[in-house]
């Protein structure tokens, strides 16, 4: 009877997380888009003047992933800053950099606010001393192939900054306009965090955690307010 009720709690611990996720859900994200007003048309991608967009925050998200031997542990901020700056007819001259606070990521483990994992992410990261993450765009590569009309699909090299370690990152990147804003979603699987001197503690002190997170963005960007190239 001990083995059965084990089974089913470690069963719990592996399952929970898909339903109960922090931060916002995907249909809650969906609606503050929707609910707000981007400036972005329709027909952006036939533009061939070099524009620039500017990240919105809060309708904006960046997560992470990893796992222990009992949990999976979630982190997510709504707070990324940043600009895109391209023309889609000249891609790989595209410059970029997307800036997240690090006291802005909040984290839990088995999906529920019962175990909040925020402080040790911060320190973890030791958000006191290295305040932000920052990526910044080097190169755009050659664009995916089976791109749509009305998406873009790219492969980007870029510098990546976490806890004041600089390393580079290969990561794909797809955009498609959204709600009036263009919509940049992608993801970077299997990042060790010990390559940028993050030496992960415990979850509760005792639940021993893997070194290597698996990372998604969901950016939503508006063309600045001073760009009149649309």
């Amino acid at each position: 009877m001990i083995k059965k009720y084990l089974s089913i709690a470690v069963l719990a611990a592996l399952l929970i997380p898909f339903f109960c996720s922090p931060g916002y859900s995907k249909q809650e994200q969906e609606e503050k888009v929707f609910n707000s007003k981007g400036n972005v048309p329709a027909g952006i991608f036939d533009s061939e003047g070099v524009m620039k967009f500017t990240v919105v925050k809060d309708i904006s998200t960046v997560e992470f992933e990893g796992h222990s031997f009992m949990h999976l542990y979630h982190g997510v901020t709504h707070d990324p800053e940043g600009f895109t700056t391209l023309s889609f007819a000249r891609p790989e001259r595209a410059t970029a950099e997307i800036t997240i606070p690090v006291d802005s990521i909040t984290g839990y483990a088995l999906g529920t606010e019962k175990s909040d994992l925020t402080k040790n992410i911060h320190m973890n990261l030791e958000s006191d001393k290295f305040y932000v993450i920052n990526l910044e765009l080097l190169q755009v590569l050659p664009e995916k192939s089976g791109t749509g009309p009305g998406k873009r699909s790219y492969l980007a090299k870029g510098d990546l900054t976490i806890h004041g370690v600089t390393r580079p990152v290969i990561f794909t990147a797809d955009m498609d306009v959204k709600g009036g804003y263009l919509h940049i979603t992608g993801e970077y699987n299997s990042l060790n965090m010990r390559d940028y001197g993050v030496d992960p503690k415990p979850l509760f002190a005792i639940v021993k955690v893997s070194d290597v997170v698996d990372v998604r963005f969901d950016i939503y960007e508006e063309l600045s307010k001073n760009d009149n190239s649309k």
